[in-house]
């Protein structure tokens, strides 16, 4: 999912099965034990409170798009359990049923002022804090320092 590998399986310490992003994993020990998904284990329904990979408690959240977009967010399924209302305004609204964490809040903050959060508040209230935070950091210009930076190698084998 965007660039990251995902492994789901057995978490010894939460004894359930959870989601790992493998780049957080800094070792791992070959056992000779082996895990075995639960019978009635299925990835769709382990993913189905899940706007993308991050599982939660999912919350009906609406959010409204201009014209401009509106044509990109009709075109794709983001989730199954989504509806779309078309406005007569040439908008549309895009309910979904998903958790409420950093993945839905950076989608929707990554269609900048095309899209507007209808409801929840609290989700609308922590896209206007975020959006503010953004703000505050563009009002005064970069300082000219020398600061040291450290390149990191991207390249992947």
């Amino acid at each position: 999912m965007n660039g990251g590998f995902y492994l789901i399986g057995l978490c010894h310490v939460r004894h359930a099965v959870r989601t790992f992003a493998m780049d957080r994993i800094k070792g791992f020990t070959v056992l000779k034990e082996t895990f075995h998904f639960p019978k009635d284990f299925t990835l769709e329904e382990y993913l189905q409170t899940a706007f993308r990979v991050m599982r939660g408690e999912p919350k009906k959240i609406t959010v409204r798009f201009s014209p401009k977009v509106a044509h990109l967010v009709r075109e794709r399924i983001w989730h199954p359990t989504q509806e779309i209302r078309e406005l007569e305004s040439g908008e549309i609204e895009l309910s979904v049923e998903v958790p409420i964490n950093y993945e839905i809040v950076s989608w929707i903050l990554g269609f900048g002022s095309a899209a507007e959060v209808i409801q929840p508040a609290s989700l609308r209230k922590r896209i206007c804090e975020e959006l503010r935070d953004t703000a505050a950091r563009y009002r005064e210009p970069l300082p000219s320092t020398k600061a040291y930076t450290k390149k990191i190698s991207t390249q992947v084998s």
